[in-house]
């Protein structure tokens, strides 16, 4: 922006069924905010944020974290993720699943429940209590079907449930639902850290 000029946002939307784009521009500026403009933040440049709706992200791709200790589960597991263009790492422990985590920063994980060492449970409550993972989507892989099994991998906050042997439709569906709401999420807190360094600002 050049001296003395104002700072404006603008919105483009283009509709294609329901399919929608939206590319919004951040208003930098207090005057914009408070509904009139002012020249107050000469010289800030517009940052794009990107919005899609929710046939437009589940087509994205992302990483997963496969966690599992029968190597021919995990096996399995990746290459019918990689035939769908997804990024797979693989850990064999619940201990190996938190490791591979912090190394790679995966978008969703698959996490067995019955394993050697640290079990599924408790990898799952260890990544929802820490604030780096707490908002990535977890869905335990079981062959437990007990009422109480489930309810011990609600409580320790896992977003959804795949059963063994796991259905490859069922398993790209849960898949690609729970990175569009992951996508949708990331947006939602780029935007409000992006805002409350203008708040601070002012």
């Amino acid at each position: 922006m050049g001296q003395g000029r104002e700072i404006w946002g603008r919105e483009q939307r283009k509709d294609l069924s329901i399919h929608h784009w939206f590319e919004a521009y951040l208003l930098c500026s207090v005057g914009l905010l408070q509904g009139r403009p002012s020249s107050r933040f000469d010289g800030w440049s517009l940052q794009p944020l990107v919005y899609r709706a929710p046939g437009v992200v589940a087509a994205m791709r992302g990483t997963v974290l496969v966690v599992d200790d029968n190597a021919a589960v995990r096996a399995l597991l990746a290459e019918l993720l990689r035939t769908q263009g997804f990024t797979v790492v693989t850990a064999s422990s619940g201990e190996e699943g938190l490791e591979a985590f912090a190394q790679h920063k995966p978008d969703l994980v698959l996490l067995d429940v019955v394993m050697p060492g640290m079990g599924g449970f408790e990898a799952c409550r260890r990544l929802k209590t820490d604030p780096e993972s707490r908002l990535t989507p977890v869905v335990l892989v079981t062959g437990l079907t007990a009422v109480d099994d489930r309810v011990q991998g609600i409580e320790a906050g896992a977003d959804d449930f795949l059963s063994k042997p796991v259905d490859r439709s069922e398993l790209f569906a849960r898949v690609r639902s729970l990175l569009s709401v992951k996508a949708y999420t990331d947006e939602l807190e780029r935007a409000e850290s992006v805002l409350f360094a203008l708040a601070r600002s002012i």
